[in-house]
């Protein structure tokens, strides 16, 4: 760069061309890191379908600094919250390629930022975006559209039970969708098979097709309360994906039983004493019925209310009340039944309680069953055959003493959670003492080794 400098050689001489000299100056200008990389294309667009192998190249970036005279280096980089399941990479030439598996029917469509970086000091950094989409295959088998769950009343003749819709969560426009095909499985039981049949309506659902559950006889259901029809669903997609749901039909309860007499025993256990008021159960009568509560009204006996207990007349529901302390409370009631003009049918409730201490508490074990509920674990009577049996708390109690080599009253099952209706899951937890209580590692040890038992 040059300087034209027109110095002063004396007093009034500036325009007088016999005084003026001249004078030329280089001057440097140092470059700094001003700046920023440029992409060649700061927008990509690509399409991969989502069953791209693990490492596929989709697009390369490339971008340059004109600083340095342009030998500025550049290096590459994805910003990671634009893509925080690392689903990415991009090497140092700038191509990006697929790091982990996609899912179109998780996100369709990818927003990546890539940045590139140059080597100044400090460094710039310019942005560009890739969007990936994913395109649909056909990898997702249907399902029912909700949790169907129907009531058939019991002791009716042969109905239609439910209209059955399928959803997909691919993609339909691209025909991996509907229309959906039902068939009851061909492996489902025979007394299935003989109480249900599954019918196929094409045009049904606005041509999506449905299925048409009906019922092949009656019901009672002080025999079984619950029947699982299992349903094939077909899609329409190339290559084709089904799947069997399992549809619950619940047979529902009439008031056509008698009550009789009952008495039950309720153990509670009641931690260093400190319980709050807390419901512990119902008021029992020996009654088939089990959804005729609405009809009953509950009572205690001659008035005689206990000090330690409470009782909701209208659901026999029984509150122990703070304070109650560890023994067992002998409780009577009376039940009312207005349909079938049922009064003063004595109930008996034996309430044993129980303190469980802190060392109890902080070594206890924990288990968590699937496909049992809380009530299937503590009942002991059998509606089918109609009989007091074991019940899963009992057999748990003696298989844990067993592997324990300890006496059945030394373990202790305080609680029984149920933490999932559907499908049902249920968590238990228990402790148990030689002297002292066995540690929880030990219990969860034990109880992991031979959870198949």
């Amino acid at each position: 760069m040059s300087l034209e400098l027109q110095p002063t050689l004396g007093e009034d001489n500036d325009h007088d061309k016999y005084h003026v000299a001249y004078s030329w100056v280089n001057v440097k200008v140092r470059d700094i890191n001003d700046n920023k990389p440029i992409f060649e294309r700061a927008n990509i667009e690509v399409s991969v379908y989502e069953n791209a192998e693990i490492g596929k190249s989709l697009e390369t970036f490339k971008a340059t600094d004109p600083d340095q005279g342009g030998k500025s280096k550049v290096s590459y980089a994805i910003d990671r919250a634009s893509d925080r399941r690392r689903q990415f990479f991009i090497n140092t030439n700038g191509t990006v390629t697929i790091q982990r598996s996609l899912d179109r029917e998780d996100l369709p469509r990818h927003q990546v930022k890539i940045l590139a970086i140059d080597d100044g000091i400090p460094t710039k950094t310019a942005t560009a975006t890739l969007t990936v989409v994913v395109l649909d295959i056909n990898d997702n088998a249907p399902r029912f559209l909700k949790d169907y769950r129907p009531v058939l009343p019991e002791h009716v003749p042969p109905r239609k039970v439910i209209e059955i819709l399928a959803t997909d969560g691919d993609d339909r426009s691209k025909g991996n969708g509907p229309p959906f095909y039902f068939r009851m499985d061909p492996n489902a039981d025979d007394e299935i098979r003989a109480s249900f049949k599954v019918e196929h309506d094409p045009k049904g659902a606005n041509g999506d097709g449905m299925a048409l559950v009906s019922s092949l006889r009656s019901f009672d259901r002080e025999q079984q309360k619950e029947y699982h029809v299992p349903i094939v669903i077909k899609d329409s997609g190339s290559p084709a994906m089904s799947a069997t749901s399992t549809l619950t039909i619940v047979i529902g309860d009439v008031n056509d039983n008698k009550m009789q007499p009952g008495s039950k025993e309720i153990f509670v256990y009641n931690y260093m004493g400190q319980a709050p008021d807390v419901d512990i159960g119902r008021v029992y009568v020996y009654d088939l019925d089990d959804w005729d509560l609405p009809d009953k009204k509950f009572h205690w006996y001659e008035g005689r209310e206990h000090p330690n207990f409470g009782l909701d007349e209208s659901t026999g529901m029984i509150k122990m009340l703070h304070g109650t302390r560890e023994g067992k409370y002998h409780l009577r009631f009376k039940a009312y039944d207005r349909k079938h003009t049922q009064t003063d049918i004595h109930a008996n409730v034996t309430v044993v309680v129980r303190e469980i201490s802190y060392a109890a508490v902080i070594n206890s074990g924990s288990i968590r069953l699937s496909g049992t509920t809380d009530e299937d674990f503590v009942r002991i009577w059998d509606y089918k055959t109609q009989d007091v049996i074991k019940s899963k708390l009992q057999k748990f109690r003696e298989k844990l003493a067993s592997m324990l080599s300890i006496p059945v009253e030394n373990v202790d099952v305080f609680s029984v959670q149920m933490r999932q209706e559907r499908p049902p899951i249920t968590d238990i937890r228990f402790s148990a003492h030689g002297s002292p209580y066995y540690k929880a590692e030990r219990l969860n040890g034990i109880v992991l080794q031979r959870r198949e038992e």
